[in-house]
């Protein structure tokens, strides 16, 4: 199979998102998979058709474009972090499982961005009564723990913060 990024090459960038955004339109739900899957490469050159394209393809009436659409969306946060969040709440309300399922997965591309809304989130998620889906919103919680300093333990010095703050200093741990 051909991939995005050797068609753009092949053809100029123009036809690539025309192609794309035809794709994502086209009657023939197996089109517009394709096109989904192929979205990402799209937010290189185009982010703002990016953005909107991966909205359509949220929006559409076949679940695996929906599907397809939903495991992009970490892409789409740092180029738009509204519409990530706006898209990320829509993919989570989705009638199909499996779409709710994929954007779960996704959450963890907020916490850069911001953490407020990302706690925020993932406080709705993990009530969810569905076990999959809390679950795959309790995996994205290791994002946060990425985002701790010694600064911000501060102020619950206990066993737990001599740990952590042994483990942050360690030569053998990295902090990003």
């Amino acid at each position: 199979m051909v991939e995005a990024t050797d068609i753009c090459t092949a053809i100029n960038t123009e036809q690539f998102v025309e192609s794309i955004k035809k794709g994502i339109t086209d009657n023939s739900h197996i089109v517009r998979v394709e096109a989904a899957k192929k979205l990402r490469t799209l937010a290189l050159i185009d982010p703002n058709i990016f953005a909107e394209l991966v909205e359509k393809g949220l929006m559409d009436k076949y679940c695996v474009v929906r599907m397809e659409a939903a495991m992009i969306l970490p892409t789409l946060a740092p180029i738009n972090p509204n519409k990530f969040i706006r898209l990320y709440e829509t993919g989570i309300n989705d009638e199909n499982e499996d779409v709710r399922k994929g954007t779960a997965e996704t959450l963890a591309a907020l916490v850069p961005i911001n953490p407020d809304k990302f706690v925020e989130l993932y406080q709705k998620g993990i009530n969810n009564e569905v076990g999959c889906f809390r679950y795959e919103i309790a995996k994205t919680l290791v994002a946060l723990a990425s985002t701790i300093t010694q600064e911000t333990l501060i102020p619950i010095k206990d066993y737990g913060y001599n740990f952590l703050v042994a483990h942050l200093n360690s030569k053998y741990t990295q902090n990003p």
